[in-house]
C-alpha cells in the first residue's frame, strides 16, 4: 500500500532515478563518478513516509548504497538477508519497523558506523560479532525485546554512544570501550556495577 503522501507517489518509473532531476526521485541520493557514465545509487533516505509491507530482498542488489534509512514507517517481518551485500553502508536507519532479531550476520558490512534499530520488536541476543564493526561509532538499539547477557564491545575503539535502554537485558554489564560518550542501559534487569 503507497500512501498519497508517500514519496513513491512523486516517482516516475519510466526514467532513471540518476539521470533525472532530484525533485522526481525525492529521498534518492546518486553519485556521478567522473570518467565513468554509470551512475549509481548511493543512498535512500525515506523516513516517516508511511511505507507499508515487507522490504524486498531485491534491496540487496544496490551495491553502491552507503546509507540506508527507513526510519519510522510500518514495515513488516524481518530484515532481508540480502542487505549482507551491502558492503558499502556507512549508515543504516531502520527503527520503528521491523520485527525478529538481529542479524547474525550483521559483522559483514564492515563499513557501517552508525547502526540504528531503535523501537523495532527485535528479540534474542545482541550477536557478539557486533566487535567486529571496528569503525562503528554509534549503535542504538534502544526500545526493542533483547535478552540474555551483553556481550563485549570493548574491542570497538571508534564507539562512542551505546544505547540499549528499554529491553531486557540481564547479568553484568562488560568492559566498556574507552572512547565512549554516551551510555542508556536503563529499563532493563543488569546487575553488578559500571567498569571503565
Amino acid at each position: 500500500m503507497i500512501p498519497p503522501s508517500s514519496y513513491l507517489t512523486t516517482w516516475d518509473f519510466s526514467a532513471d532515478p540518476c539521470e533525472t532531476s532530484g525533485s522526481k526521485f525525492l529521498g534518492i541520493l546518486c553519485s556521478f563518478p567522473q570518467g565513468n557514465s554509470t551512475s549509481r545509487i548511493t543512498a535512500l533516505e525515506l523516513d516517516s513516509v508511511g511505507y507499508d509491507g515487507f522490504l524486498p530482498p531485491r534491496i540487496g542488489t544496490f551495491t553502491a548504497l552507503t546509507t540506508l534509512e527507513l526510519i519510522g514507517n510500518r514495515f513488516r517481518g524481518s530484515v532481508p538477508e540480502t542487505i549482507k551485500n551491502l558492503n558499502k553502508l556507512t549508515r543504516i536507519s531502520l527503527s520503528g519497523n521491523f520485527t525478529g532479531g538481529i542479524w547474525t550476520w550483521i559483522y559483514r558490512l564492515k563499513k557501517l558506523e552508525r547502526i540504528n534499530q531503535s523501537g523495532n520488536q527485535l528479540s534474542g541476543r545482541i550477536p557478539a560479532r557486533i566487535s567486529k564493526l571496528r569503525r562503528l561509532t554509534h549503535l542504538t538499539l534502544s526500545n526493542n525485546e533483547l535478552s540474555q547477557r551483553i556481550p563485549s564491545f570493548y574491542a570497538l575503539e571508534n564507539l562512542q554512544i551505546l544505547e540499549l535502554d528499554s529491553n531486557m537485558l540481564i547479568g553484568s554489564l562488560p568492559k566498556l570501550p574507552p572512547g565512549l560518550t554516551t551510555l542508556r542501559l536503563s529499563h532493563n534487569k543488569l546487575t553488578g556495577h559500571i567498569t571503565s
